[in-house]
């Protein structure tokens, strides 16, 4: 509901971070935070969580979304492919019988 946090410690650096944990100066949180502050221990706490999410790298869904992609165009093309095997079955019946009449004809 928020926006995203994870690089909040590289985008402010640590004294920037500092002061936003300090002053809370965004203005969705002045209605909840405005009477009470967060308390040195909780900022701390804040902080460390922001810097250690910082430093992980970030997680690339790549490979997974191309493997879920071709998984669903193998499942389709087998659907296909099962839903339309016999398709033409009747009218390949059809240019047969068709192509011995006529061949019936010309002998």
């Amino acid at each position: 509901m928020g926006p995203d946090l994870t690089r909040v410690y590289a985008r402010f650096g640590p004294d920037g971070l500092n002061s936003s944990l300090e002053t809370l100066y965004f203005p969705a949180m002045i209605p909840i935070y405005g009477l009470r502050p967060l308390t040195q221990d909780e900022r701390r706490n804040l902080f460390a969580f922001f810097q250690s999410i910082s430093q992980k790298p970030e997680e690339s869904h790549t490979v997974t979304t191309g493997g879920l992609a071709l998984a669903g165009l193998v499942i389709l093309l087998a659907i296909t492919g099962v839903a339309g095997r016999h398709r033409l079955k009747p009218v390949r019946q059809r240019l047969v019988e068709r192509a011995r009449l006529e061949g019936g004809r010309s002998a």
